[in-house]
């Protein structure tokens, strides 16, 4: 298939490898190693632990599943003083895990860099190229098998161990990027460890094509660090269940999610249920919500669509706290006809109400570098409750897609109302020509409910409190 744009043609299989290098980069880097000196440095990420939430909190929302805190927008500098960068608008994002195994355990097979090609993903060789006392740098070669090449990154990273037993990390090359990292281990009373990992990547800097992307599409400077760091500690959590002989395997079934069951579903559609919080999550939801927006990877659960199609779903959930009561909220979260004011993405949104919620037609155009990709869907939504709305996909150009938007008060107050949006996407095989690409992502689904949810919830939340501040400056 060719595809004809400026008037020039252009196979399908070297537009594919186009939009592939624009998301994963090229290799610019030399094969000559090269000696750091002054590895001595101050890392501008913050740690987890200074918030002040009491881990044990933390531990029922991150026991099986992991969650995310998304900090808004600061100043950060990095590097010595005579040589430092200045970054205005950095986002800083923390993942965190509950891991069964002890402190010493999870510190030392993160310390063991060598290792890293068996650990996290897309490594096929890590070199320790200089070690100079608490400091070792290390160099990664990624690889990004495509359909018709592969893409080869190399990364050297500076880890330096800090006296409170923090492991701090320092991009020094790969991909014209600038970024830090941090490892924080807490114990836990009953041996386990709660892992996280904070992060910072400077996207602005890599390359014409890429950058033309991000600004094309703000969703992605928060969704490729909340990516990175899912792998990451998802590697490290996988070890220790891989490890532990009393726990299952990774590769037993995973269990099924329940059909849901509600009086206003459409009759002949059969639906899962999404993930609920009970109520000591939702504690430690409040606490972290304080401090940013809070997402959380809920463990892939298999679903039986009908007597021969089982699908596996990767919920994500994306909650905010807002300023508004739930009725006003809900007006405008609802408020479709607005969606067009603060998703640049969006060409135009097609609603109805029905019986028994609403139909809404979904057309957007993606733009990458000079192309711009299209992408349609029909949502179907439904009132499961006053403070519920469900919605799955009626047709489009995904597979699957379902979910919910949930707002409720964690001390029963109109004082402190969440507004939570689950989703689950699965982009499946049989795809149009524009989302092809996606199938060679890591982690596709969850790459894709990442930033569908980010680009929808952050915007959104921004908007609706700017149209509160012109409805106060009006009276």
């Amino acid at each position: 298939m060719d595809f004809n744009f400026f008037g020039t043609n252009v196979s399908k299989g070297l537009f594919i490898v186009f939009l592939q290098i624009l998301f994963f980069g090229a290799n610019a880097q030399s094969d000559e190693l090269k000696i750091y000196k002054d590895l001595e440095w101050r890392s501008p990420i913050p740690r987890f632990q200074a918030l002040g939430v009491n881990p044990e909190y933390l531990y029922e929302l991150a026991n099986e599943q992991i969650a995310l805190l998304v900090y808004p927008e600061e100043k950060l500098s990095i590097g010595r003083a005579g040589d430092e960068k200045v970054f205005n608008n950095a986002r800083f994002v923390s993942a965190f895990t509950v891991i069964d195994a002890p402190v010493k355990e999870v510190r030392g097979l993160i310390k063991d860099y060598a290792s890293y090609s068996d650990v996290m993903p897309r490594t096929e060789k890590a070199t320790i190229i200089q070690k100079a006392g608490r400091h070792s740098l290390v160099e990664y070669l990624l690889v990004f098998k495509l359909p018709v090449m592969a893409v080869k990154i190399k990364y050297v990273f500076q880890y330096t161990e800090e006296n409170n037993g923090d492991i701090s990390i320092r991009i020094h090359e790969g991909s014209g990027e600038d970024g830090a990292s941090r490892w924080e281990f807490i114990p836990l009373d009953n041996g386990q460890t709660l892992l996280v990992y904070t992060t910072w990547n400077n996207l602005d800097n890599s390359g014409y094509f890429f950058k033309a992307i991000v600004n094309a599409q703000p969703g992605l400077k928060t969704t490729i660090p909340e990516i990175s760091a899912i792998l990451a500690i998802d590697a490290i959590k996988k070890q220790f269940i891989k490890d532990n002989k009393n726990t299952k395997s990774t590769n037993d079934k995973f269990p099924f999610i329940q059909e849901l069951k509600a009086l206003k579903k459409p009759s002949n559609k059969i639906l899962p249920q999404t993930p609920v919080f009970n109520t000591e999550e939702r504690k430690a939801i409040g606490l972290l919500s304080e401090f940013g927006m809070v997402l959380v990877l809920h463990p892939k659960r298999n679903f039986k669509e009908s007597s021969n199609k089982v699908t596996k779903l990767e919920y994500i959930s994306l909650i905010n706290k807002v300023h508004t009561s739930v009725k006003d909220n809900q007006d405008m979260v609802l408020d479709f006809d607005s969606y067009v004011e603060f998703l640049p993405q969006l060409d135009q949104i097609l609603h109805k109400k029905t019986g028994a919620g609403f139909y809404s037609d979904w057309y957007l155009k993606y733009k990458f570098g000079i192309f711009t990709l299209p992408v349609q869907f029909s949502l179907d939504y439904f009132w499961l409750g006053k403070d519920s709305i469900y919605f799955y996909l009626d047709n489009g150009d995904f597979e699957s897609y379902y979910g919910s938007l949930f707002w409720y008060s964690i001390d029963n107050k109109n004082t402190d109302i969440f507004f939570q949006y689950t989703l689950a996407i699965n982009i499946g095989s049989d795809l149009p020509f524009s989302l092809k690409v996606l199938n060679k992502m890591p982690r596709q689904s969850l790459l894709s409910g990442l930033f569908m949810g980010t680009s929808f919830v952050e915007p959104q939340k921004q908007w609706i409190e700017n149209q509160k501040k012109i409805k106060t400056n009006k009276k």
